[in-house]
């Protein structure tokens, strides 16, 4: 597996894009209705499953390591595909992003100032100590794309780095970065977060540092697939997988400690790994057109939520029926800019800016370039 995923186009994760939606959801379900279950009494486990919703962000930053590395593995070392990864990161978030700002402005539940305008525009609003809400200026759910952006500026030199790394190299930076994220119960810490475990004061450190740890754990786990694919495999037996999954729920169900639930996030790296490489139901389930195509529309779902929710209490009157609409139309609209804005437009920026080389004359050597 390690050999040829690394000499050959490597199959696509329909699994991992169906994963997508499920932890968009949940975040969408962390701000819409963790209070509102509260107001209604369901039983106390729901209650912390959804209160613990925030750590779909958790799972997008492993994910978005593990894919990135999958993707670009092999690929990163010229000028011009570098040049054609930063394209191609940019012609996937900034669109959308830039859209959905457009669409808070006339909602805007607090006034912008030149320099949150800029910051924002920069997509720099997170570069400040944890204990700051300036990561949620503009448009809340944006902080964690000002995150996004570090990542991957850092990820042609971090792949570099492990890519000089033999197995047992790769193992144990999985246990010491694993074990950094529970230890300072790294996945709870957003905009206003004032106390770090062990960290005092967390040290000043700026917000997309402290979650790089997530973002570098995904890229060792696909490494470490790539590595060592018969462990892997044995990892996603059925059974295992059944247990991973259980096991998820039961730490987001029924603890808020902030170490203990990071633990979900060392889970969601294994769980990764099995829908990347199994066949299971659960594989063949994410796979779905429907969950596809929902899972393509998690970006948009994710991040438009919160200007939607304003809107839907603009134009509707009275709390219940916006309660009940707001979802609908969540989804609905996420869909639609996916499919009419997203794509298309993603597909033009890289069209305009990826650097093409000429057809090579008549008996010379190709030239081969990644895009």
């Amino acid at each position: 597996m390690h050999e040829g995923l690394l000499n050959s186009k490597r199959p696509s994760l329909d699994a991992l894009t169906g994963v997508r939606f499920f932890a968009a959801f949940a975040v969408f379900m962390f701000h819409y209705g963790a209070s509102f279950s509260e107001q209604i009494g369901v039983p106390k486990p729901l209650t912390t499953f959804l209160h613990n919703g925030y750590y779909g962000v958790s799972m997008f930053f492993v994910l978005s390591g593990f894919i990135m590395t999958y993707t670009y593995t092999g690929k990163l070392s010229t000028k011009i595909e570098l040049y054609e990864f930063a394209v191609a990161r940019i012609a996937r978030i900034y669109p959308v992003y830039l859209l959905v700002l457009v669409i808070a402005l006339p909602v805007l539940t607090s006034p912008i100032d030149s320099r949150g305008v800029v910051a924002v525009l920069l997509m720099l609003q997170s570069w400040t100590p944890a204990a700051s809400n300036f990561g949620y200026t503009w448009v809340m759910q944006a902080w964690t794309l000002s995150v996004e952006m570090f990542f991957y500026a850092i990820f042609p030199l971090v792949l570099a780095i492990c890519g000089g790394l033999q197995l047992r190299g790769i193992t144990t930076g999985m246990i010491l970065v694993g074990t950094a994220i529970v230890a300072f119960g790294l996945p709870t810490i957003t905009p206003g977060t004032q106390s770090i475990p062990l960290i005092p004061n967390g040290l000043g450190l700026p917000l997309p540092v402290l979650r790089s740890f997530e973002f570098v754990f995904g890229l060792l786990l696909c490494r470490f697939m790539f590595m060592a694919p018969q462990t892997a495999r044995t990892l996603a037996r059925g059974p295992i997988t059944f247990l991973t999954l259980t096991l998820i729920v039961a730490i987001l169900s029924f603890s808020v400690n902030s170490q203990i639930t990071a633990l979900a996030t060392i889970l969601f790296g294994l769980l990764i790994i099995q829908l990347a490489i199994s066949k299971s139901w659960l594989v063949t389930f994410l796979s779905t057109r429907v969950i596809l195509l929902l899972g393509g529309a998690s970006y948009a779902l994710y991040l438009a939520q919160g200007p939607i929710r304003e809107w839907v209490r603009l134009l509707i009157p009275g709390k219940l029926l916006g309660s009940v609409v707001n979802p609908v139309v969540a989804l609905l609209i996420a869909i639609a800019i996916f499919m009419y804005f997203e794509r298309p437009l993603r597909l033009f920026v890289r069209d305009a800016l990826m650097i093409r080389t000429k057809p090579p004359a008549q008996g010379t050597r190709p030239v081969k370039t990644n895009s």
